[in-house]
Parts: structure tokens; sequence; C-alpha cells
């Protein structure tokens, strides 16, 4: 009997993710609850932005 081959490794990704560095104040950080609150409500922000930008060019078609 033979084996069928398996298609191993990654799924292919449609939105790839890239990597983004910015440097802030360390004041800033602390008055905003810590690295990990900051680095999730920036990427909540972005994201909510993006979408908004993104329904607002579909409303706004010539």
């Amino acid at each position: 009997m033979h084996k069928k081959k398996t298609k191993a490794g990654r799924k292919p990704i449609q939105d790839k993710r890239e990597r983004i560095v910015f440097f802030l104040e360390k004041s800033l950080i602390e008055a905003n609850g810590g690295e990990d609150i900051c680095k999730s409500e920036c990427y909540l922000y972005l994201k909510e932005r993006g979408q908004k930008i993104k329904k607002s060019s579909l409303t706004n078609v010539h």
C-alpha cells in the first residue's frame, strides 16, 4: 500500500504581518498602564482606524 503525500508546512496567509518598531518615552508608557497595555491599545487603535478608512473609501466612490 502506498501512503498519500501530505502537504506539510504552513498554510498561506492572505494578510501577512509585518514588524513595526517605534519608540515612546517611558513616562508615556507608564502613564498608559505599562508596555503590554500600550501595545494592545496601539494595535486596537490602528485596526479600528483602518476599518473606518476602508468603510469611508467604499462609500466615497465617484
